[in-house]
């Protein structure tokens, strides 16, 4: 599990994906020094793989989900051992939420991952989603994950612990049975 303090880098600027994570660097020193030049409170989020309803169509939970809708067979997964922790966007909320109403987060800026626990190969996840729906493709066709992409992502959330006493409450499975049951009564258009 990644803590907060690990030293972070932008590996290869001239790939876009990196892109993503240097806006979210540049929005933590733009946040930190803010603050830290008008004396505000300020808790910096680092979220992990939120899901759930209304979360867009281009993350993988909902384009698998799409996916198995469509019956694809074979069914691709791109990086299929790399491993991810899910956090279900109630539980999400509840932990912002507790963050911003806490006096433990009044001194200085913290920054505070949220996350879950279980952590599953994006094969893993493909079958709990094939669970839900009642269906499985014949074949799975396995591709090397995007250039850039991490092997592991799994947040320490030691830290929020700490600080709140949180913990995510929704099961991964619970959790995608509701984000499926969403996305199949709002299919991307």
């Amino acid at each position: 599990p990644t803590p907060e303090n690990v030293p972070l880098t932008i590996v290869d600027t001239y790939n876009p994906r990196w892109s993503y994570a240097g806006s979210k660097l540049i929005g933590e020193l733009f946040f930190i020094h803010y603050c830290t030049a008008y004396n505000m409170r300020g808790v910096i989020v680092r979220p992990h793989n939120f899901y759930g309803p209304r979360s867009g169509y281009e993350h993988v939970i909902p384009q698998f989900i799409e996916r198995t809708e469509k019956k694809t067979d074979p069914f691709p997964i791109y990086g299929s051992d790399n491993t991810r922790t899910f956090c279900h966007i109630e539980d999400a909320v509840e932990a912002m939420r507790d963050l911003m109403e806490s006096k433990n987060t009044d001194g200085d800026i913290e920054t505070v991952h949220i996350g879950a626990h279980e952590e599953v190969s994006m094969r893993e996840l493909a079958e709990k989603i094939f669970k839900i729906a009642e269906w499985s493709p014949g074949k799975i066709e396995e591709h090397s994950a995007p250039e850039g992409s991490t092997k592991r992502r799994k947040a320490d959330i030691t830290k929020i612990k700490k600080l709140i006493n949180w913990e995510p409450n929704t099961s991964l499975e619970e959790g995608l049975k509701k984000t499926y049951e969403w996305y199949v009564k709002h299919p991307k258009k």
